[in-house]
Parts: structure tokens; sequence; C-alpha cells
């Protein structure tokens, strides 16, 4: 009987290195340390990353750490292939078997690998060459005793295949990244990890990334929540997933950090996806960075079972789009990311997430995340009890209190004042309030100062009052009195700097000091075909393109409207064009 070899050649492992950068190989070294450490019970665990010279003054990569190190019948683990430990603890990073074979072989042609168990009296070693990989007959390695620290490991790479400095800066930045949740203390092992500083003549610790700057803002509830104890159990997966989501608004809307970050067995796979993974476009609408930049979340999954059932691809570097898990996880994300999404970067303004830092006296839950507990509805839901979870621990859907305040404080910058002691403007409200309306103020740019009120103007959330409506009342009134020469001296509080500012505009039109208008204390009434001829229903006004002739002309009667305002600007036309209505011209100005 003949037999047919099944043996894999030593292509095979120039094949397993095509799918891995050098970042990734570095990472998945890291990653087999602090399963080997939590595999021999440890809390902590050191790892280094160095570039070094060996006794010929040739660059040698080290990677080093002191997780408890192998015994000698686990030494072939890190090269031989179809060997791992990767299903004897639980929560294992390892994922596929490969890690520390392909990682060796992206970044050098040859490595020294050393280690000494905890419980070992010595050490031991063995080397691979690249006489060894070209040689398909050569299956095995001399090992040798060493003298080491006990419980480490070192792996040294001869020939590395990259250039350090071009590496360094990227792959700190990385490391921080991957491993946030590690080098935090907030993962099974806590993290130390030691990386040449930027002259390579020492190694320090590297330090977790920056904190989420989320907004603990109260208004409609759009402070930060973290959703825990959601159970997925997808068809095709061996064990459990458990799931958390983190999500919020960000104090200031940052394109590097919006998005949602993607996290299996504590370790960060995505940062700021913003693709059909997290759902927008799809569940959700298109993530746009002009409305969204505010947006943040994170999407935490882990199994005690066969971390392969993940969605990460093999170098854990992407989550699956299309995966089971993937699918089941963003079930849940859009249930809770909706209307966070709703309270983007575009729609509702800075002062309403800005004043409202972690440190801020009028931060929501003290400047700490709302958690949220779903463990009990998702057990219900596994057991048949109920048909779905429903999750209403959300932000106040249609955001009524930012829409009240916007319409408060647009209001109030149209007409020039202020007020603080409207009843349902709460203590918390007033850093929203006055940073609002002063930005309004600033971008209309009709006042130089708001004037504050001491009685109480009209409540511009009710009864459908609108400001710019009221505005466009009080020009058209100081355009009739001017035209009349008469001025009104007893206008309500509230009307009063809208009121002068668009008699003294309308007198200076017409050429006319405001001193000299007569002033009358009881408004009059005018016929409306003596107020000024205009007929609504046939005149449009619309403006520009203009000519620069056109444009010329224009300036000569309004003056440079270079530095002011859209609004402004529009306001002065409006007004101009109906002082010529009033003249008995009649137009139809179109815009393309």
């Amino acid at each position: 009987m003949e037999y047919v070899h099944l043996n894999p050649t030593k292509d095979a492992y120039a094949a397993i290195k095509a799918d891995v950068d050098a970042n990734a190989a570095f990472k998945e070294l890291v990653d087999n340390a602090l399963d080997n450490a939590q595999r021999q019970g440890r809390d902590t665990v050191t790892v280094e990353i160095a570039q070094i010279t060996n006794d010929d003054g040739d660059p040698v990569l080290l990677i080093k750490d002191d997780s408890g190190g192998l015994k000698p019948s686990e030494l072939s683990m890190m090269f031989a292939l179809g060997e791992s430990e990767k299903d004897d603890i639980e929560g294992s990073i390892g994922a596929f078997g490969i890690g520390a074979k392909k990682s060796l072989m992206r970044l050098g042609t040859g490595f020294t690998v050393r280690s000494r168990h905890q419980d070992e009296s010595t050490g031991y070693e063995y080397t691979v060459d690249a006489d060894w990989l070209e040689d398909d007959d050569e299956w095995t390695v001399p090992v040798e005793e060493v003298e080491m620290e006990a419980g480490t490991t070192e792996l040294r790479v001869h020939n590395p295949g990259i250039s350090w400095p071009d590496i360094r800066d990227d792959l700190a930045t990385d490391l921080q990244d991957t491993y946030d949740l590690y080098l935090r203390g907030e993962a099974p092992v806590t993290l130390r990890l030691l990386f040449p500083n930027e002259e390579n003549t020492d190694t320090e610790p590297l330090t977790p990334r920056a904190r989420t700057s989320y907004s603990y803002t109260p208004w409609d509830e759009l402070f930060p929540r973290r959703y825990e104890g959601i159970i997925l159990n997808p068809s095709g997966v061996s064990s459990p997933v458990y799931m958390t989501v983190e999500i919020g608004l960000l104090v200031t809307g940052k394109e590097n950090e919006a998005g949602i970050d993607w996290v299996c067995q504590h370790r960060v796979v995505e940062r700021t996806n913003r693709d059909e993974v997290s759902g927008f476009d799809e569940e959700l609408s298109k993530f746009k960075l002009s409305k969204h930049k505010r947006l943040k979340g994170r999407v935490e999954l882990f199994t005690n079972g066969d971390a392969s059932d993940l969605p990460w691809n093999s170098d854990k570097s992407r989550i699956h789009a299309r995966h089971p898990v993937t699918d089941a996880a963003r079930d849940v994300l859009q249930k809770v990311v909706h209307r966070y999404m709703k309270a983007g970067y575009g729609e509702v303004e800075p002062a309403f997430f800005e004043p409202y830092t972690e440190g801020s006296s009028y931060a929501a839950n003290g400047g700490n995340i709302r958690t949220v507990s779903l463990k009990s509805r998702y057990q219900r839901y596994h057991r048949g009890d109920i048909k779905q979870v429903q999750i209403n621990e959300k932000p106040t859907d249609g955001s009524p209190q930012i829409g009240d305040m916007q319409a408060t404080a647009k209001a109030f910058a149209h007409l020039g004042i202020t007020y603080e002691h409207l009843p349902w403007v709460k203590p918390w409200m007033r850093p929203a309030y006055q940073a609002l309306v002063e930005s309004k103020r600033a971008d209309f740019g009709c006042f130089e100062s708001l004037e504050s009120l001491d009685t109480k103007p009209p409540d511009f959330t009710q009864d459908g009052r609108d400001g710019a409506a009221e505005r466009d009342r009080l020009v058209d009134l100081a355009q009739t009195h001017v035209n009349h020469g008469i001025r009104y001296t007893d206008p309500e509080d509230w009307e009063r700097p809208r009121y002068r500012l668009e008699l003294k505009n309308a007198a200076e039109r017409q050429g006319i000091d405001v001193d000299a208008l007569d002033p009358v204390e009881t408004l009059p009434e005018f016929d409306d075909d003596e107020d000024d001829g205009r007929d609504d229903s046939s005149v449009r006004l619309s403006f520009g393109p203009f000519s620069e002739d056109e444009l010329t002309l224009l300036e000569e009667h309004v003056g440079d409207m270079e530095e002011f305002s859209p609004e402004k600007r529009t306001e002065v036309l409006v007004a101009h064009f109906r002082r010529l209505n009033m003249a008995g011209v009649r137009f139809e100005a179109h815009a393309d």
C-alpha cells in the first residue's frame, strides 16, 4: 500500500506571515505573554520591546516578558505548526494558534527562543535560522540549557526585516491604543509595557491613552451610559458572548476620536469605526463628521469559550461586518446609539456640551458614566420569558429641552435682550444659556451687547412665538415710523433694543436724524394702504448673484456689507428693497 504524505513544507512558514504587518506581529507576541500570565495565575505582566545589538554589532529585536515562562515540553509551541495552548484558559486572546509563528517569520529571518518556567530550576533555548527554514528534511532543532531569571521568556529576532526608526512612533501609539484596558488595569491581567525612548537608549513604560473626554451634559439626558450584562448567543457560536456598550458625546468634537471602538477580550481591535460594522448607513443613518464628530462609543465583546468565535480577523486588526456575533451586537448597538446620533455636532450647539465637563458642578451623575445593567432582561429573553429586550434608559426622544433653549436663545439674540429668570430655566441650564445667547449674538452681528431685562419677556417656547418673526415685525414697525416721521417712546422692555436699532438704521438710510423724529407715547395705527404700499402677494424678494456693477451700485445705497454676518446682510438687503418698494419700484429679483 502506498501512502500520501500530508506533512507541510517549510514554505508553510513563509505563507503564514503574508497577512500580518510589523505592528500586528509585535502585538501577537504581547498577546502570548498576556495569555501565559493568565495561564500561570499572574495578575500583572511586564513586556519589554526593544532593538538591541548582538556581539557582532548587528541589530536584534528583543521581546521579553515575565509572564511565568514555558516548560521544556511547551517550547515547541512557539514555532511548531499545529501546536497551541490557547484552549486551556478562559478568555484567552489567542484565537487562531499561529500568532507567534507568523509574527516571528514577519519580523526577521531567524530567531532564538529562551524561556524558564517559574517552577523550573533552569532555562532552555533553541535557535531557528535561515538554513533550517530552507531545509524541508529537517524538522528538529537542538535545545540547550541556559541560565536566566525564573518565569521569564525572551525572543530574539535576528536579521530584522524592519527599520526600527521608521516604525517606532507608530508602533508605540498602536500599542497604547490596542492595550488601553490592560495598561489601565481594567482587564484580567495588568500590563506594564516597556518601550524604547526616542533616542533608543533606554526603555520606559508606555502610558495609557487619555480617557475619553465625554460631556456629562444633563440636557435631555444626553450624558454617557454604559450598558452591561448583554448576552449574545447567535447560531454558529460555541459559547455565549458577553457584550458591553459605552456611548456618549464628546466635550469637544474630534475627528480622530469620533466613532465606535470595538474590543474583543479586552483588546482594542478597531478604533473610531464609522461604517457598516457599527451599523452606520444601514440600521443607523450614515456617519458624517460634520454632524457626528461628538459621537463616541465602545463595544466590548468577551467569551469564556473559543476566542475564534469572536468577529475579529486573523491578525486581530479588523471586525468582520458580516459575522453572526457582529450582526447580533449591531442589533443592540442601534437601539442605544440612535438618539445620541441625533444630537450630533451639526444640529446641537457646543453650548449644550462644552460647559459640562467631568469636573463641572452641573455634570450629570457627578461626572460619572451612568451604568445600566441589562443582565436580568437578557437572561429572561434567552429563557423565553420575553420576546425582546426593551432598552428604555436612553436620551430623551426629540431633545425638547434643547429645542426650547435654542428657540429662546435665538429669539433673545434677535431682540438684543437677555433674561435668566424664566421659570423653566434651572440653575444647571444657565451655563448653556449664557454661552448660547452670546454665541447667537455674535453670529447675528446686530448688537455689540445684549440688554439685561428686569421684566420677563415672552416665553418663546409657547404659543408658536418666534424670535425671527418678532424681529421682522419690529423692523417693519421702525421703518413705518420713520416714513411717518415719528418714533415710539413706550415699547415693551423686550421690544426696545431691537426697535431702537431698527429706528436708527431706517433713519440713517433716509438721511434723517433719529432725534428729530416726533416722539409719540401711544402706538399709532396706520392704514395698510398708507404703510408702505407693498403688495406682498405680488413681490418676492430673493438676492444674488449680483454682478460687480450691481454690487457697486448697491454699496452706494447700503454701504460695504463685507464684514456683516449673513443674517445682518439679509436684514440690510430686505430693508433696502422694501424702501424701493415704498418708493413705487416694483421688481422681482431671481436667485439661481
